[in-house]
């Protein structure tokens, strides 16, 4: 699976999810934002797909880190299950 499936994916996922805001970051001039950022309940999170053996990036680390020290939620995830996870079991 390419990142780009996963993300249409995880779109369709969210789409149905009540008490949910989020974007589909696509920005190519601020490196390392996750990929979707969202407003849950009242909670920013943040979601960063990768799929197979990639990683985060360095800078997309940071990102993440920062977004954490800033109170929000973030995860890596490799598949929609993950994503669901994520989106299910925090508040």
């Amino acid at each position: 699976m390419r990142e780009n499936q996963l993300q249409k994916q995880a779109v369709r996922y969210l789409k149905k999810v009540p008490d949910l805001w989020f974007y589909v970051v696509n920005d190519r001039v601020t490196s390392g934002i996750p990929d979707i950022v969202m407003c849950h309940r009242g909670r920013f999170k943040a979601i960063e797909l990768k799929v197979g053996k990639n990683k985060p990036t360095e800078l997309q680390k940071i990102q993440l880190e920062r977004i954490q020290e800033s109170g929000g939620l973030v995860t890596v995830a490799y598949d929609l299950d993950a994503v669901v996870n994520f989106i299910q079991n925090t508040h």
